[in-house]
């Protein structure tokens, strides 16, 4: 029996220190899947809010995130502050 898993997400930019307000882009190459993400440090699950475009953050926030699709393993989880 063989499970397929949702690709690695990709992230932009990545984690770190910035002066300005950033646009937080999430994307996985696994046509169909959904991405879902928390940003308040609590742990992602296939219940979290969907991820639909570019989050907005303008202070330290903590980002974590994962993609799903039914049938398969979710995509393991990435975080960032």
């Amino acid at each position: 029996t063989y499970t397929m898993a949702v690709a690695a997400l990709v992230r932009a930019p990545a984690p770190g220190t910035y002066t300005t307000p950033q646009m937080l882009s999430l994307s996985t190459a696994t046509p169909g899947a959904t991405i879902r993400y928390t940003n308040d440090g609590s742990p992602v699950s296939a219940v979290s809010t969907v991820y639909t475009g570019p989050i907005p953050l303008s202070t330290s926030t903590v980002v974590r995130a994962a993609g799903y699709r039914t049938g398969w393993t979710p995509s393991a989880e990435v975080t960032g502050t």
